[in-house]
């Protein structure tokens, strides 16, 4: 049974077998998703609830390319509610869900690529 959080299918299948490559994207991966969920934070904290969606949109393509679905459900979720205005008092918890699996993520990575 596959018990990790992400997945490398993807990533392999548009790499060409180019380990570096996979490498690079998991390193870009690992440095940039903490600062994308502190912008989303901010917004989050002065309940700018439209910049929050927005920006979980754009973070929800980070998700792809590792195959992380169920993270990818939470980012989805708080870009429908904050972009539409609805349930906004949800959207603290979807985050902070997304935000502990995504960090659970990145320990994985680091251990499992010695990064």
């Amino acid at each position: 049974m596959d018990s990790k959080l992400y997945k490398l299918d993807y990533l392999n299948s548009i790499s060409g077998g180019d380990q570096e490559f996979v490498i690079d994207m998991i390193r870009t991966f690992i440095t940039n998703v903490p600062v994308e969920l502190n912008k989303i934070q901010k917004f989050i904290d002065v309940k700018d609830w439209k910049k929050a969606g927005g920006d979980s949109h754009k973070f929800a393509s980070n998700l792809t390319f590792l195959e992380m679905e169920n993270l990818k459900i939470l980012a989805i979720a708080i870009e429908d509610k904050g972009t539409g205005l609805v349930d906004t008092e949800s959207i603290p918890s979807l985050f902070q869900e997304l935000k502990k699996g995504c960090n659970q993520v990145i320990e994985e990575l680091k251990t499992d690529f010695n990064l």
